[in-house]
């Protein structure tokens, strides 16, 4: 069993078996698990865990260098990994980043099937448009201090979905976490369209989350969720 390419969920998949008729055998639980749902022919991964961009998952923490916090310099890194190399530096305005931006490319896993940019974006004050841009960018990594994602505390059980309006391909959801925890906009940066996607957005918008932080204090945030819709043989 295969996750979903969205890269990086915080943790293993949970299986829950369904029936012919999509019957859901399991609601979505506190854990942040993705979750496979399966007919005799179709399986659907569904993954409800904060998918952090690039490969860089919501546990792992941001290394911010010290002098350049202090110092108060900020800006963006970008940096290239690809298989069987080392990650390279493809562009930074602030050369006193650029270290910490590939030391964090190297210990955040294996690498990606194929070349990856990742945008590491240091922000030393981050602001609330920010925070709400920088975490739902595709390939991108928020890097600050005092900064907690949000988490999904409960979603409601999801409606049993059409095996015979089933439309295989991957769906990428990017959700606005209010500061009081509630999706207050969802759109989609891949979408395959039809019924199951959108009882699958429904699903979603009915989540409640444990909002974003900074410095202890509650704020608004993007959270990105990716659903991929398979045959099985």
């Amino acid at each position: 069993m295969r996750r979903p390419d969205e890269d990086a969920f915080p943790s293993g998949l949970h299986v829950g078996k369904m029936t012919r008729a999509m019957r859901p055998a399991v609601g979505l639980r506190k854990e942040r698990h993705p979750f496979r749902w399966t007919s005799a022919s179709v399986a659907i991964i569904v993954g409800l865990g904060a998918c952090a961009e690039g490969r860089f998952g919501a546990r792992r923490r941001a290394g911010y260098p010290d002098g350049a916090w202090a110092a108060g310099i900020q800006g963006d890194v970008t940096v290239e990994t690809c298989p069987g190399s080392p990650s390279k530096l493809v562009a930074s305005a602030t050369p006193e980043l650029a270290s910490s931006a590939l030391q964090m490319s190297t210990r955040s896993g294996p690498p990606p099937a194929a070349c990856k940019r990742t945008r590491f974006a240091f922000r030393r004050w981050p602001s609330q448009t920010d925070i709400l841009q920088l975490t739902g960018e595709k390939d991108t990594v928020l890097v600050t201090r005092g900064f907690e994602r949000a988490s999904r505390l409960n979603c409601p059980s999801p409606v049993p979905f059409s095996e015979a309006a089933f439309t295989a391909g991957k769906s990428i959801a990017v959700l606005t976490i209010d500061a009081s925890g509630h999706v207050g906009a969802l759109s989609f940066r891949q979408s395959v369209g039809g019924v199951n996607e959108g009882r699958w957005a429904d699903q979603l918008r009915g989540c409640f989350f444990s909002p974003a932080t900074l410095d202890g204090k509650d704020v608004a945030s993007s959270f990105v969720s990716a659903v991929e819709w398979r045959a099985e043989p």
